[in-house]
């Protein structure tokens, strides 16, 4: 037996995040123990989703290219 259903855990995680989103640090610490686990479980059931994106994190959007700087 799930410990809760799919559209449960991403009701949970989507409430944890608006908490956070609304509040800042305040709203982390108002986060629950099943909205933790709620997105922990989404960041595994997403796990191959979120590697696939990885090289988008890998990019430094600071870092100028050649042709910006030849002004």
């Amino acid at each position: 037996m799930s410990r809760f259903s799919a559209d449960q855990m991403c009701e949970l995680a989507d409430e944890a995040i608006a908490s956070i989103d609304k509040r800042g640090r305040r709203g982390t610490s108002l986060v629950t123990y099943d909205q933790i686990e709620a997105m922990a479980c989404l960041i595994v059931a997403l796990r191959d989703e979120v590697q696939r994106l990885q090289p988008v994190w890998d990019e430094d959007p600071n870092e100028q290219t050649e042709e910006s700087t030849d002004d």
